[in-house]
């Protein structure tokens, strides 16, 4: 595994099955951080010793996709907890369903994977969220009590 597609560190070994002339499966499912883009390649040894890697995939995430946005419905404060990097600065908008957009007041970042807006000036209605973070996006709808 790799962050940049030149360093890359051992994450595992998997056993041979056995010596085969037919295609074996292999697996291994990678837990650690799951939150930036990755590469990836296998190194394999042959019974001889012999070194070979495969071709070099690239797994890309999305980790707004892992935002969670509590309490919905809402009656003022909005939660937002989702990893978003060390030095991440999101952006939220909020529009409603007609495309019309509000200003964002008192977003307040609480931890490193915490902010929280404050909705008290909006009134009871559908609002969609959308947060932009690192050239990355996601949105939500929510409920305005």
């Amino acid at each position: 595994m790799s962050n940049d597609e030149e360093i890359y560190e051992e994450l595992s070994e998997v056993k041979s099955l056995k010596l085969s002339n037919e295609s074996k499966n292999y697996n291994f499912l990678d837990n650690n951080n799951l939150l930036e883009d990755k590469f990836y390649r296998l190194r394999m040894i042959d019974y001889d010793g012999m070194v070979s890697f495969s071709p070099v995939v690239m797994v890309k995430v999305n980790p707004l996709n892992q935002l969670r946005l509590f309490p919905v419905p809402t009656k003022n404060i909005l939660n937002i907890k989702g990893y978003f990097g060390k030095s991440a600065d999101i952006e939220i908008k909020i529009s409603d369903l007609n495309g019309t957009n509000f200003p964002v007041y008192n977003k307040n970042k609480i931890a490193e994977d915490h902010y929280t807006i404050d909705l008290s000036s909006l009134k009871p209605n559908n609002y969609l969220i959308n947060i932009s973070c690192n050239g990355k996006n996601a949105s939500f709808r929510i409920l305005k009590l």
